[in-house]
């Protein structure tokens, strides 16, 4: 049986974890929203590309974790403009782009509850 402490570590390094995953993805949704843009892309954009996609693609966390970690959707958020992404075409863009603009917000507002609680 878990002591109260060891549960309180593990559910630190739980938050820790998700903090650092929704902060990566803040900087690697917005280049992959611009690298899918393009038509051509280069041998290092392909490689980037691949790694997002592997990155994503290799994350299997239930979106109900962020609902109980962080009162949150935002790994939800962040499966569906990354898979909006994945399957980007013309027809798709504003969707795309809606799902985005909700991970941002999302993201801006998580980031201010955080602020504030390392303030206390």
């Amino acid at each position: 049986m878990q002591t109260g402490l060891s549960q309180i570590r593990q559910l630190n390094e739980a938050l820790l974890v998700m903090k650092h995953f929704v902060e990566l993805s803040a900087h690697l949704l917005p280049y992959l929203e611009k690298i899918t843009r393009k038509k051509r892309l280069n041998k290092k954009e392909k490689q980037d590309k691949a790694f997002v996609f592997h990155v994503y693609e290799n994350y299997d966390v239930d979106p109900e974790t962020s609902r109980a970690l962080l009162n949150s959707d935002i790994i939800l958020l962040i499966m569906k403009s990354f898979h909006s992404l994945k399957n980007r075409t013309k027809e798709n863009d504003s969707e795309t782009m809606l799902y985005l603009s909700n991970f941002y917000k999302e993201y801006h507002r998580l980031i201010k509850t955080w602020s504030k609680i390392e303030m206390n």
